[in-house]
């Protein structure tokens, strides 16, 4: 979250499957402009089938991945906030619920939003108590991000009673080489410096059969909230009965409080990722896409401060940090045969989400999301 300043941006060029059919028109999808200062052309996936996005008969918004880059978008809360018809509550990256047609999921309930990286499923599961989060990852080298308002259970399953939003990244490129970089640096007002390091390798080992592509990223963002220790903590005003159940309703006096410990900028992020995609065409009509993604994220505290008394600041009884760390792993495998009418599509993953949140108190809880 920047509130204030300034940034600058350098642009140097578990085991599971799913089996489905689609239509015939079923190229490669891409992004394409008509003529200089005409629209844009979208084509998207979002009916398992490539098709303009004018001609989607859905509720849907598609950001291309140029548009990303061009706004300098590099997480999925930039992204959330200016689509329409979408809601999300975020303590920070990793900690974010995005909520569709007012249709929310608390924790230990059903998810209401799905959310896919190309053909894989992400969607939270059923049984987790920390709501349903979402994995944040970086968004550089996206195609483009597919937001899917409505229910989309048809094509998404149960998971998708209010939307879906899908994630698709840009494959390997069979025909050469090619190599981009982006840099940026920018400074939080009551924080720090920022920075991101992005960088996209493709490699056509064997030209139109067999090609790579290596994403890696790096990105910090300083704190801008302080963690404030204050001892002996004061109790709240207006004790029962005046409160009823409540003890106190009304906080009291921290700014009045003895202060030990003084914590700025405690909700500083570390995010790091690598993604691996290795794309193999042997024969006419058959692509074998192995893709694997590593990801973690590290947070110093959740980016929450205290209403009252309505300085950027957390006040704690105890010296305890609330530390956040988040680690993603996943290995996909799509396989694609082109028939003269139609196209066959499998695809199997197993990705393993370990996310460890400390709370104000020396005690803490530890989820383990394992899809097999």
């Amino acid at each position: 979250m920047l509130r204030g300043g300034f940034s600058i941006a350098l642009l140097l060029c578990g085991i599971g499957g799913t089996l489905f059919f689609r239509g015939a028109d079923a190229d490669t999808p891409q992004v394409t402009a008509q003529s200089s200062g005409a629209l844009e052309e979208i084509i998207v996936t979002a009916q398992k089938r490539t098709e303009n996005l004018q001609q989607t008969p859905i509720s849907i918004t598609a950001i291309t991945g140029d548009t990303l880059l061009q706004q300098g978008v590099t997480n999925l809360e930039s992204v959330m906030e200016q689509t329409p018809g979408v809601a999300f509550r975020s303590f920070g990256p990793g900690q974010t619920e995005i909520e569709m047609r007012g249709l929310e999921s608390e924790g230990g309930t059903s998810p209401t939003v799905g959310f896919y990286l190309d053909e894989t499923a992400l969607t939270g599961p059923t049984g987790s108590q920390n709501g349903k989060v979402v994995i944040d990852p970086n968004l550089f080298d996206l195609q483009r991000v597919e937001i899917l308002r409505g229910p989309q259970g048809t094509l998404y399953g149960a998971g998708s009673m209010g939307g879906t939003v899908r994630l698709i990244t840009n494959p390997p490129d069979l025909t050469g080489f090619s190599a981009k970089t982006q840099a940026s640096v920018s400074k939080t007002e009551g924080g720090g410096w920022n920075h991101a390091e992005n960088a996209a390798l493709n490699v056509a080992l064997v030209p139109d059969i067999l090609a790579i592509r290596l994403v890696v990223s790096n990105d910090y963002d300083d704190g801008w909230i302080s963690r404030i220790v204050a001892n002996p903590f004061p109790l709240e005003t207006n004790p029962n009965p005046a409160c009823g159940a409540f003890y106190g309703c009304t906080r009291g006096n921290v700014l009045g409080a003895h202060v030990t410990a003084v914590h700025p900028r405690a909700n500083d992020l570390d995010r790091t990722s690598a993604r691996l995609a290795i794309l193999y065409k042997p024969v006419d009509g058959l692509s074998i896409d192995l893709t694997l993604l590593e990801q973690k994220l590290a947070a110093g505290g959740y980016s929450l401060f205290d209403t009252n008394p309505g300085t950027y600041a957390h006040y704690q009884p105890v010296d305890f940090p609330e530390r956040i760390d988040d680690e993603f792993s996943l290995l996909s495998l799509v396989i694609k045969y082109q028939l003269q009418d139609f196209e066959i599509t499998s695809a199997s993953a197993r990705w393993y989400c370990r996310i460890s949140s400390v709370g104000d108190h020396p005690v803490s809880s530890v989820e383990d999301h394992l899809i097999s």
